[in-house]
């Protein structure tokens, strides 16, 4: 825990640093709002962490650089 708060008053030193720092938290709050109201997230993020779905994930990945190749 202490770790983690030195880390912070480092970061907070410098304002270039505060504003990646703020612009992580955005990021991974943005992120968890999609998750949460978007079921077909929920359901693939729940079967990444159980270890079902990293062929999911890959063959979406895939369809979605092909479709933009193609389109």
């Amino acid at each position: 825990m202490l770790l983690l708060a030195a880390i912070v008053v480092m970061l907070l030193r410098s304002k270039a640093r505060l504003q990646i720092l703020l612009g992580g938290i955005g990021a991974i709050a943005a992120t968890a709002v999609l998750i949460l109201f978007n079921n077909r997230l929920q359901s693939l993020v729940s079967s990444l962490l159980s270890g079902r779905g990293g062929s999911e994930l890959l063959i979406a990945s895939l369809l979605d650089i092909r479709a933009d190749r193609l389109g």
